[in-house]
């Protein structure tokens, strides 16, 4: 299970991004970003085609749509 500090460290890489920087603050984004990035591992675990987690932030980044944002 992917914790928020986790997600937290994860975003450091991502710390000239302004939306980064605002979804670091809210723990509802953080928290779906984890459970988001979870249910993709089970779901491509048998493709064997996995994201790391700043991979799958950066994702999220590009396509908010991904985890409920616009």
């Amino acid at each position: 299970m992917t914790t928020l500090k986790e997600v937290e460290l994860a975003f450091l890489h991502f710390i000239d991004s302004e939306l980064a920087k605002e979804w670091l603050k809210n723990d509802i984004v953080k928290m779906k970003i984890a459970s988001g990035y979870d249910d993709w591992m089970n779901d491509v675990n048998d493709h064997h085609c996995p994201l790391t987690l700043e991979e799958y932030i950066e994702t999220c980044l590009d396509n908010p749509s991904y985890i409920g944002f616009k």
